[in-house]
């Protein structure tokens, strides 16, 4: 099975408006489903090149008709798209856009958020909700586009990290995670905001929230 260095991958929850989705997508990309979310790509005539997951919620007539596209990962210790985001970490894959991942189950929200905190993975990761965006930052030094008083929120488990930022609202002076919830409900100041860990290699979730959502 030959994919793209860029994924789209589409887990099964509440599926976005593909239109907007696509606009910030590379030009070329391959689009990977969970197995219970390939009936919802299917059905929105979009093109799929795998579905992976241990096949349990997938449309019996879908997976006769796209059996040559299935890689099947049977095992419940672990969800549909933490073994997408494992088999992909195998392969020749530079980024990797999520959708899907939110709605419908507040318990599978939390869950797919934590799976990103929690595991590395060699691409760049990023996971589109329909509020706004998680973007997996692992280097000491990242600027993101924003505008004047976007909401941004910052996670991670290491409570060794200490973060300094630049153009938010509550600037983050050799800030520690003594609480999970610590740096969140920050704004932006600008059109770009940037975060400095003094830890390389460790996980930050950074959340930026639609401009509706301000």
């Amino acid at each position: 099975m030959n994919i793209s260095k860029n994924i789209l991958l589409i887990a099964n929850g509440e599926f976005p408006k593909i239109k907007l989705i696509k606009e910030i997508l590379p030009q070329e990309y391959s689009i990977v489903c969970c197995d219970g979310a390939a009936e919802k790509a299917y059905n929105k005539n979009l093109e799929i090149d795998i579905i992976i997951g241990d096949m349990d919620s997938i449309n019996p007539r879908l997976y006769s008709k796209l059996t040559d596209r299935i890689i099947q990962i049977d095992g419940q210790g672990t969800n549909d798209l933490s073994k997408a985001l494992d088999w992909l970490n195998k392969n020749d894959v530079e980024s990797i856009t999520i959708i899907g991942a939110d709605g419908l189950r507040d318990d599978h929200s939390l869950g797919n958020i934590l799976l990103l905190l929690e595991n590395k993975y060699k691409y760049k990761i990023r996971m589109i909700t329909k509020f706004g965006r998680f973007d997996l930052m692992n280097t000491s030094k990242q600027s993101f586009t924003s505008f004047n008083g976007q909401p941004i929120s910052i996670f991670c488990l290491d409570k060794d990290v200490k973060l300094n930022s630049k153009s938010l609202q509550y600037p983050l002076n050799d800030f520690s995670f003594s609480k999970l919830h610590k740096a969140t409900l920050n704004a932006s100041t600008g059109d770009s905001f940037e975060i400095r860990s003094n830890k390389k290699d460790v996980n930050i979730l950074v959340y930026r929230a639609n401009a509706e959502t301000k």
